[in-house]
């Protein structure tokens, strides 16, 4: 009875050695058509072997075919949804309108979208701005979580940073308030916090800052997310993550950024990551940002479906809150490109279209916790 009840675990473990056996013996025929050069130099030898068995040992699944009948009809079915006034629940969009206007809705799936500039314009506070909306609208479109790797702020950095884009208090004062007290201001402040507490703390967002910055790592992590139906991924930043071709830079920045291209088409999901730029713009006298621009730029400029630069032509004013800024999108291969007009509010560091009464609403509650602060420090 015990090994009538074991049957099935053996067949299956016989026949996944059987599979495995094969396997084996067909990396070993693969290998013999490895020239001898390759096999004297370890390293090229290693990539190839490395290849051949991610290859065959069950690693990659099998392609599928898609028929063209099903394909219409889904692009069909969303033509006549969005025609009835429904949202497109693929599309993820940025929370920008005017962004959003020439991305024809925002991020779809399978797109790999980069966001490049210089240090200190708004790399981050642009990605996790994105990322924030994106989780507002898993939330009210019941989709599913948004992943965001960062590989340089840790996770209180990042939530900081939600709580001033969402109440308009100042990031200074959220932190400076966890140090010392803030007398009279400090049950304000708590108060604001709680308005939104319960609605941020509902967000189907997930932050890990904390995981290795191997390529292979992250990627494994978002499969394994996948399951749980994550909508889209957020990475800070692609200088940051480490690759398996070490013999240069470009090698293995081409090797990253393709093994995000295709990870974002095998998992149907949009992937936007963060990049920073070469030190060529610093040396020009147009500093426009170009492709070029991109650090390694030539397999990203390749690899990304969307580029968009965030720039900052008062970055260096002084005594101004909120700057004038633009955002541009210099690369879209199924779309238009351009430069999009809009306002960076630096106490909140987030990027926010030119809307004069939201403008004026964050300008009012940002003086009065500056003034409010003062008063107390006055005092």
């Amino acid at each position: 009875d015990q090994i009538l009840q074991q049957l099935p675990q053996i067949i299956s473990r016989m026949k996944h050695a059987r599979a495995l056996r094969e396997s084996v013996n067909e990396i070993l025929d693969l290998m013999m058509d490895i020239s001898p050069t390759a096999c004297r130099d370890f390293t090229m030898f290693a990539g190839h072997l490395a290849s051949i068995i991610e290859r065959k040992a069950f690693l990659i699944p099998p392609s599928e075919l898609t028929n063209v009948k099903n394909v219409l009809t889904d692009i069909v079915n969303a033509i006549r949804n969005a025609g009835n006034g429904e949202e497109h629940t693929l599309i993820i969009p940025t929370g920008i309108r005017n962004l959003d206007h020439v991305l024809a809705g925002g991020f779809r799936p399978g797109q790999l979208v980069v966001v490049g500039a210089r240090p200190a314009i708004g790399k981050s506070s642009l990605l996790s701005s994105i990322a924030l909306h994106a989780a507002y609208t898993s939330r009210r479109m019941k989709t599913g979580p948004v992943l965001f790797f960062s590989l340089e702020m840790n996770e209180v950095e990042i939530v900081e940073r939600m709580i001033a884009q969402r109440t308009g208090i100042p990031l200074s004062i959220i932190r400076r308030a966890q140090e010392k007290s803030l007398n009279g201001r400090t049950p304000v402040l708590l108060e604001r916090i709680e308005e939104k507490r319960t609605e941020l703390e509902s967000l189907p967002i997930a932050i890990n800052a904390t995981l290795s910055n191997d390529i292979h790592a992250i990627i494994a992590e978002i499969d394994k997310r996948v399951c749980d139906g994550v909508s889209a991924v957020f990475i800070d930043y692609l200088q940051l993550i480490r690759g398996t071709r070490r013999d240069s830079v470009v090698n293995e920045l081409s090797e990253i950024t393709r093994e995000l291209k295709l990870t974002a088409m095998k998992r149907r999901i949009p992937i936007i990551i963060a990049s920073q730029f070469n030190r060529n713009i610093e040396h020009r006298t147009d500093t426009t940002p170009k492709l070029s621009d991109l650090r390694e730029s030539g397999s990203i400029e390749q690899d990304a479906d969307i580029v968009i630069f965030p720039v900052r032509p008062d970055q260096l004013v002084k005594d101004i809150d909120i700057e004038d800024a633009e955002l541009i999108v210099a690369k879209q291969r199924n779309g238009p490109t351009g430069t999009i007009k809009v306002k960076f509010v630096r106490p909140i560091t987030a990027y926010l279209d030119d809307e004069p009464w939201i403008l004026r609403r964050i300008e009012d509650e940002i003086k009065s916790w500056r003034l409010g602060t003062q008063s107390q420090s006055a005092s």
